[in-house]
């Protein structure tokens, strides 16, 4: 269990280190800082004294007293109205969090606690902290194996109706009522709206390939081959070929079918005119249909030139779990679990829908966490913290775990 965003009394939760935000006196302030003093009970303070100060992005370690814990890891936030550029007051939250982490790695700690450090009186706010947290605690990540947990107490501020997750509350909302066929517009909300890195023509043009259209030309071909039934019109390639919705599209169509004939077509196309090269190719291809979901994800990895602890961290995957997957070449993974995958592998809308059918899933247009996985990888955004960050304020389950 690598990140985990949570809501609830971070008090509550059992770990090896509880973080605690504080002023650089390390008295106790408000909020949730006083809960843990309040929690941890007698012997907190007199420990706090013994230390006496803390610089603003750095912190001390205690014992965690009365608390489920073995450590109270306490840092000094910055008072976010001190800064006239709020790149500096970033920098000194970032360092809060690493700081925390590396204190809490250094002390023999496998997970730790997180609230939102700097928020409430210190006035920085709350969809600002989690974005620096979630890039902090994503970092650390690559080069450790830790449990995080973020523990939001007011969950009422990280929600769809942020302004961060405006455009995507748009996306959803249309996706849901008007079908995954119809165009979205971003720019409905002026240029500004407009997410950032949205996705080029040209990526819209692959994603939108699929779908409704592909069903259609397999009835119409049915008669032919199988390469006639994708094949481009002539002189146009498969990405070069219009979109018809300019977005990436799940398609209802695609939906009801557990296999689809792409892995042939491409075959087709990459194979030579004439010669062995051809059927050698053709029966790679058919080889693959027979896969199972773990042989399949083996493959990616190795065709990516991925390490396997590359790919669980992208996946949000402990070592443990993904070491079961990689031993039973039968395995059946979670649904969640499957998406994690995909997303770590970055794979291509066929593919990702592919990748899934191994372990019996598909996107659903009518599923509100498909539909905002479907937005990212829109954009080409594969970054699963930022997914999970998302799916969080929506209130969906998260990726990995």
């Amino acid at each position: 269990m690598p990140l985990l965003i949570k809501g609830g009394d971070i008090t509550t939760i059992s770990c090896d280190a509880i973080v605690s935000a504080t002023g650089e006196d390390l008295i106790s302030g408000g909020g949730v800082s006083a809960a843990i003093s309040d929690a941890a009970g007698e012997g907190l303070e007199e420990a706090l004294r013994k230390i006496g100060h803390c610089p603003a992005g750095s912190s001390v370690i205690t014992p965690a007293f009365g608390l489920d814990a073995k450590f109270i890891i306490h840092t000094v936030g910055p008072v976010w109205d001190e800064y006239e550029d709020i790149s500096e007051g970033e920098k000194i939250l970032s360092s809060c969090y690493t700081s925390s982490l590396e204190l809490a790695f250094e002390n023999g700690c496998t997970s730790i606690a997180f609230p939102l450090i700097a928020t409430g009186h210190y006035g920085c706010p709350d969809p600002e902290s989690m974005a620096v947290a979630m890039n902090a605690v994503g970092s650390f990540l690559k080069k450790h194996d830790m449990d995080v947990t973020i523990v939001i107490f007011d969950r009422s501020l990280i929600t769809p109706q942020s302004r961060k997750y405006r455009d995507l509350s748009r996306y959803v909302s249309r996706r849901a009522e008007d079908g995954l066929n119809v165009p979205y517009d971003y720019s409905v909300g002026g240029a500004s709206s407009a997410p950032q890195g949205r996705m080029p023509q040209s990526r819209k043009s692959r994603f939108s390939l699929l779908g409704s259209r592909r069903s259609a030309k397999s009835e119409e071909t049915a008669g032919g081959s199988i390469c006639d039934a994708e094949a481009p019109a002539a002189g146009m390639s498969a990405e070069a070929m219009p979109a018809e919705d300019g977005l990436p599209s799940f398609g209802a169509a695609a939906e009801k079918k557990s296999f689809s004939p792409s892995i042939f077509s491409a075959a087709c196309a990459a194979a030579p005119t004439e010669g062995k090269g051809r059927f050698d190719e053709l029966s790679k291809r058919i080889d693959m249909i027979d896969e199972s979901f773990t042989q399949m994800l083996l493959r990616k990895i190795d065709e990516k030139g991925m390490k396997d602890s590359e790919c669980y961290k992208k996946a949000n995957l402990d070592r443990k779990h993904f070491s079961k997957i990689r031993s039973n070449l039968n395995y059946h993974p979670k649904k969640m679990t499957a998406l994690a995958l995909a997303v770590a592998l970055e794979l291509p809308e066929d593919e990702f829908r592919e990748f899934l059918g191994k372990a019996g899933f598909t996107l659903s247009g009518s599923d509100k966490t498909d539909l905002i996985i479907e937005y990212f990888i829109g954009m080409g955004n594969y970054n699963v913290l930022d997914i999970n960050e998302a799916l969080f304020a929506f209130d969906q389950p998260l990726l990995g775990l």
